[in-house]
């Protein structure tokens, strides 16, 4: 009943702040109280995150049923929407991949992921209208994607998901998604946690130092920066600390030792660097 009041006074405002768009029309029937709602990519990809799907009917558009064991993982970086996810097709064995997003089929081939790598992993494409959706998704590879429409497999109306799901505070700040661990480290002394990630940090950092140290025995070549740089760098920089010898040769790092903090971080742009000023050339000789 809320939801229904919600609606009704949402109409109402959109009605008032756009009278030139949302006019009443004389065609229009009693019952036609609706407004259209802003439909995104955002918003289909928040439906997939917390699955508000009838999950017992799923079908992909050639009629196979999907079984949804891990939706993945929310990917806020470049390549496909979510990662990791784990998926039963028809009756074919579990499999693990990525999962694309859109609203209508032929995005795919609009946002140019059949010509792209990163995409080459996907193992379902979610779409949210069913008009189009005959279109057939490949990877660069030209395999075949599954295709899921949702339109009509909502566990309920779409315009009530508008109301329900605050898509700005995805996915960080919704307390519905949290691990199998969760409970377990909840119920940790907090020194006991503190304990816990520092003995996780050292297992997992340990290896890569000792990795990297290897290298430096007996010389220090530039070429042993380069895997040294490439794991220090944040993933976004990884690659060009990973460059900073060839920037940044071992013979001038050495006669830098004292700054060589700087030197790095400026190579992997954390500081600002002034842009070089343009000098005068000098006047023609006569």
């Amino acid at each position: 009943m809320a939801l229904t009041r919600y609606g009704e006074l949402r109409n109402e405002l959109m009605r008032r702040s756009f009278p030139s768009i949302l006019r009443p029309s004389s065609c229009a029937t009693p019952t036609a109280n609706y407004v259209p709602i802003p439909i995104s990519e955002r918003l289909v990809q928040c439906i997939w995150y917390d699955q508000r799907l009838n999950s017992v009917s799923l079908q992909t558009t050639d009629g196979r049923t999907v079984r949804v064991v891990f939706q993945g993982w929310w990917n806020l970086e470049a390549g496909p929407d979510f990662r990791h996810a784990t998926l039963q097709i028809g009756d074919e064995p579990e499999r693990t991949g990525d999962v694309e997003i859109h609203l209508r089929a032929e995005d795919w081939d609009h946002h140019g992921h059949e010509h792209d790598r990163q995409f080459n992993d996907v193992i379902l494409h979610v779409v949210l209208w069913e008009a189009g959706s005959l279109h057939t998704p490949r990877t660069r590879a030209g395999q075949i994607i599954p295709q899921l429409a949702i339109q009509h497999q909502l566990d309920c109306p779409l315009e009530q998901l508008y109301d329900e799901l605050d898509i700005d505070s995805y996915p960080h700040n919704v307390g519905n998604h949290h691990g199998q661990c969760a409970h377990v480290l909840q119920a940790l002394h907090p020194q006991s946690l503190a304990a816990l990630l520092d003995t996780a940090g050292e297992e997992r950092f340990g290896p890569k130092c000792a990795g990297s140290c290897a290298g430096f025995i007996g010389s220090v070549p530039s070429r042993h920066f380069t895997k040294l740089d490439g794991s220090a760098g944040y993933k976004p920089t990884r690659r060009r600390f990973a460059r900073s010898p060839s920037v940044s040769p071992c013979l001038r790092i050495n006669d830098h030792r004292l700054h060589l903090g700087p030197i790095l971080f400026g190579v992997a742009i954390f500081f600002r660097r002034a842009r070089p000023r343009r000098e005068t050339p000098p006047p023609p000789a006569t």
